[in-house]
């Protein structure tokens, strides 16, 4: 909804938004409703054979959202100053994290060493050798080449 809303159109809001809270639930996973269709948080259908999906302006702000609570947990590692002023490289780090999910850093100990050092080549080297590298052989290549060059293609 674009355009503002009336007094009565914001009350009515608020009273279904706080009463589906206990006719639908609050779920954080996907889940198959009563007739068994696929369903996430609070009675949204997804499931593509009943017509359900997310709508462009949801994934956006789902992804935003992620993407926000992903930096802020990487702001405070001991390889962020390397990347706080390289935006490429530190979007190759992000991008690599949301793939393997936050924390993933722990699992690429060596390769995070040499990017706190700025020694982009053996990071490149060392995850050019890693398991993720060989099961997302594209895309992992292409994250490795951000965090390499420092140039996004």
């Amino acid at each position: 909804m674009t355009q503002a809303l009336t007094a009565t159109q914001a009350a009515a809001l608020a009273m279904v938004d706080k009463d589906l809270d206990t006719d639908e639930g609050v779920i954080p996973y996907a889940y198959p409703d009563s007739l068994g269709y696929l369903t996430i948080g609070r009675g949204i259908l997804i499931d593509k054979r009943k017509g359900g999906k997310l709508y462009p302006e949801e994934i956006a702000f789902i992804n935003r959202h992620r993407l926000g609570m992903l930096l802020a947990g990487v702001v405070n590692e001991p390889w962020y100053p390397a990347v706080a002023g390289d935006p490429v490289r530190l979007a190759g780090i992000l991008n690599m994290q949301f793939q393997l999910g936050s924390g993933s850093d722990e699992a690429f100990a060596n390769s995070f060493r040499y990017i706190a050092a700025k020694d982009w080549a053996n990071a490149a080297k060392n995850l050019r050798q890693s398991l993720w590298a060989k099961q997302t052989p594209a895309r992992a290549e292409r994250v490795i080449r951000l965090i390499e060059t420092g140039k996004h293609a």
